[in-house]
């Protein structure tokens, strides 16, 4: 599938920083729909029942558990079981009790589980108030039908489910989005491909459970169990997954040893994508999934003769088409997998350059996916740096040269700048100067491979 990006994915991947307006209405949200519920029927008056106490106490843990144990069902996404202790909140407690509770749990598991130095009070607190919106917007919905308690009515319990998942799934996406520079609903489709099977399953079961607590008010207790059964199904899906990225990985180093002079290429470009992306403020899912593709971007070339793959000469126009393939090639092979599904267009496109004289598709500009920009970077400055059948391999210096001279042309800008300021001082110094040498028998920008 092809992805058009129409801007450069810079930006820090927090919603705090790249989303002020966004912030700024969740937060005026939460106040404004708190203030509100309390007024409609009395919800935000009376003391809490001890059952409802008790409600607040369990639930806030399990969401406080959910956060901690998420399950990686794909290279760029997780689902946390944070979805049906947040409806029990919605459905059983006021909605400003609820709201409360969403807002505390969920945004203290936020904090509790970023890494520092990423660790935001701000954006912690934005957090909360998401699920507090979407929390008592529900609840405000489920107890329309009975003032202080959950409407009978099933239509009511789905309609407060619906609100809880589309509210989330709609609005993850902009944190997403702003990193990759993808447009809005691509990547609201990709959300449903891989999470909504698990979402919508969370919620059936917090239905029912609700349903049936409403005639027995100690029957949630019972949805350990079927949850339990979903976290342990998901957990070994994802150990599933995991082994078929190892198995491509290994198949992907097994291409770089047929040649002696590429052996760990795949591992070393992989390393420098790791390092750049950080520069370009890249983080989180989007990061993981083009370091994946990264590490077995040259898995088509398993189809490449070794009599081509190691010849020492020039290669005639069929050989270098046989070449060339190995992207497309690629591609079509991590297709048929899952977990490389979205990261194939990174491997089929980090051959094309910023002026549309590459390939396969000769794509140019901001057309070529943001991942295969930065992977063509790494792996040209490997490809220069490493010995090669018809060549021996260029220093630093002049590898950071060349990638200098093609800024702009063969490569994007900016991800050349970003990447040669992770080189060392001494080269990156050289790098500056634009050095318009270009060493005899070295290879140009056009053809490293």
């Amino acid at each position: 599938m092809r992805r058009t990006h129409t801007r450069p994915p810079h930006g820090n991947t927090s919603p705090v920083r790249n989303h002020r307006l966004l912030t700024a209405a969740l937060l005026l949200g939460s106040i404004m729909g708190s203030v509100i519920a309390s007024d409609l029927g009395g919800y935000g008056s009376g003391a809490l029942t001890p059952y409802q106490a008790i409600l607040v106490l369990g639930l806030s843990i399990a969401v406080l558990a959910s956060q901690r144990f998420p399950v990686q069902v794909h290279v760029r996404g997780r689902v946390s079981f944070t979805n049906v202790p947040l409806y029990l909140m919605a459905v059983f407690l006021p909605p400003t009790v609820a709201g409360l509770a969403a807002f505390v749990s969920t945004g203290a598991g936020a904090y509790w589980n970023t890494r520092r130095p990423r660790k935001s009070i701000l954006y912690s607190v934005v957090y909360g108030a998401r699920w507090n919106l979407f929390v008592l917007c529900a609840s405000t919905v489920g107890h329309s039908g009975l003032h202080g308690s959950i409407g009978r009515s099933s239509i009511l319990l789905l309609s407060s489910a619906l609100i809880m998942w589309m509210g989330d799934a709609l609005t993850t996406p902009l944190v997403v989005g702003a990193v990759g520079g993808e447009s809005y609903w691509s990547v609201v489709a990709e959300g449903f491909r891989l999470t909504a099977v698990m979402e919508i399953c969370q919620y059936l079961v917090a239905v029912l459970g609700a349903a049936a607590a409403i005639a027995l008010p100690w029957s949630p207790v019972l949805l350990v169990v079927p949850v339990s059964l979903l976290y342990l199904n998901t957990k070994r899906t994802n150990e599933l997954q995991r082994s078929t990225s190892k198995l491509l990985e290994n198949l992907a180093d097994a291409v770089d040893l047929r040649d002696a002079n590429t052996g760990g290429h795949s591992r070393r470009v992989t390393e420098h994508v790791r390092s750049v992306l950080p520069v370009l403020e890249v983080s989180g899912p989007e990061l993981d999934m083009i370091v994946s593709a990264a590490r077995v971007h040259d898995i088509g070339k398993i189809g490449v003769p070794d009599s081509v793959l190691k010849k020492a000469g020039t290669l005639t126009s069929e050989e270098r088409g046989l070449m060339e393939g190995h992207a497309a090639a690629g591609a079509q092979l991590l297709a048929r997998h899952e977990d490389f599904r979205r990261g194939c267009d990174v491997v089929r496109h980090h051959h094309e350059a910023w002026d549309g004289s590459g390939y396969p598709d000769g794509l140019s500009g901001y057309d070529i996916p943001f991942g295969a920009r930065v992977l063509a970077v790494a792996d040209s400055y490997d490809a220069m740096t490493s010995d090669r059948p018809y060549r021996r391999g260029m220093s630093h210096a002049q590898a950071a040269a060349i990638l200098q001279q093609g800024r702009g042309r063969q490569w994007d800008a900016a991800v050349v700048d970003a990447f040669l300021s992770t080189l060392s001082a001494a080269v990156a110094e050289h790098a500056g100067g634009r050095s318009s040498a270009n060493p005899s028998g070295a290879p140009t920008a056009a053809t490293a491979a």
